[in-house]
């Protein structure tokens, strides 16, 4: 991995749908067939897991986006199934797990306050959540499109 590998990445990272070419424009690389065999690498080395849509939630209805800390009652490897089970919920895109006072947070997006509400309906029934704490997200600023790495 080095300085180069690091532009293809952030260059993928914004859009992992632009040509070879224009990757290696962008990256300083001539060829992009060197390119090519760069990302190849990062596929074969598990850099780069996988190529994803990012969705435009807003465009279709779901403007609704919140972030849930989950407090959970401590038990052997509690975390692993309540973590597992929190990512079965309709609306939840991310579940972290932390150490700290607070053991997860959760990334939701919904349509409508009604449609989190049954959100945390769900969640006040889960076996092994002691409590939580919602906030409402009044601006994103791309946390999904950011990338700047450098070594």
């Amino acid at each position: 991995m080095d300085d180069t590998d690091l532009k293809i990445l952030s260059v993928l990272h914004r859009n992992s749908l632009l040509a070879l070419r224009k990757i290696g424009i962008l990256t300083g690389l001539n060829s992009p067939s060197a390119v090519s065999r760069r990302i190849e690498e990062m596929k074969k080395n598990g850099i780069i897991k996988r190529s994803i849509a990012l969705i435009d939630y807003k465009k279709i209805g779901f403007d609704f986006y919140t972030i849930t800390f989950v407090r959970a009652k401590y038990g052997k490897e509690y975390y692993k199934d309540l973590g597992k089970a929190l990512m079965e919920i309709p609306g939840v895109v991310s579940v972290d797990f932390l150490l700290g006072d607070i053991d997860f947070i959760l990334y939701t997006i919904s349509k409508n306050p009604e449609e989190y509400q049954k959100l945390m309906d769900r969640l006040s029934t889960m076996e092994g959540i002691e409590r939580t704490d919602s906030h409402i997200v009044l601006q994103n600023f791309s946390r999904d499109n950011y990338c700047n790495l450098k070594l």
